[in-house]
């Protein structure tokens, strides 16, 4: 089950914050955490499947030295995902694949 989520804004609240930029993007995107742990992130179509899955060890990191992982997204279609934390299926992003210009 998906928690609820405000759908007027791109981001939603939680304890953990995941910052996602750029959006839209083209060929990457590049993801941080406001803190440590290891987080298994999918991202989802918009008929729900999962079009890419990541696990990422954000435990080294500090508040003065995040750690910034940039994923690959050359082989997603152009369209709106939705980034989710795995273990508790909270939406985070609202996010637009587009091409460069």
């Amino acid at each position: 089950e998906i928690k609820e989520c405000d759908w007027s804004s791109d981001v939603c609240s939680s304890d953990l914050q995941i910052l996602c930029y750029p959006n839209p993007f083209s060929d990457k995107i590049n993801i941080t955490f406001n803190s440590t742990g290891i987080y298994k992130l999918s991202m989802l179509n918009l008929l729900g499947e999962a079009v890419l899955e990541m696990e990422l060890d954000n435990s080294n990191a500090t508040a003065l030295h995040p750690n910034i992982y940039t994923i690959s997204t050359n082989s997603l279609s152009d369209g709106m995902y939705f980034l989710i934390e795995g273990i508790s299926n909270q939406v985070f992003y609202k996010i637009i694949k587009q091409k460069s210009r």
